[in-house]
């Protein structure tokens, strides 16, 4: 199984274990990170370009871990992707980048190994 086969099988699983937060927005999110330039590692570059490296860091395991606040979310995202991930999960554009800050480490935690073994 080749690595975007198994992180979207482990995605599956992983959605239904990240409580109060919208399997739906994680589906989605992970199709966002699998449809950007470079994949996971365009959206590390994108962070880190956007002055949010240490966060990056942070989040690969480079770096103790740290709280993702909501504004780091929609800087690092920019809002027309929240907005678009916001309509594609069916839910209120203000409460995305919350929802993501919980949802983030998880994608980190399935797509960093991916990127470490390069």
């Amino acid at each position: 199984m080749n690595p975007i086969d198994t992180l979207k099988t482990g995605a599956a699983g992983l959605a239904e274990k990240v409580t109060g937060e919208n399997p739906k927005l994680f589906a989605e999110a992970i199709k966002l990170v699998q449809g950007m330039p470079g994949g996971f590692s365009g959206l590390t570059k994108q962070f880190q370009d956007r002055g949010l490296g240490a966060l990056v860091s942070s989040l690969t395991g480079k770096a103790p871990r740290q709280t993702i606040k909501p504004e780091e979310i929609v800087k690092g995202f920019g809002k027309e992707k929240i907005d678009a991930l916001a309509a594609s999960a069916g839910m209120d554009p203000k409460i995305v980048p919350e929802k993501l800050a919980g949802i983030l480490p998880q994608i980190f935690d399935q797509f960093a190994p991916e990127m470490a073994a390069k």
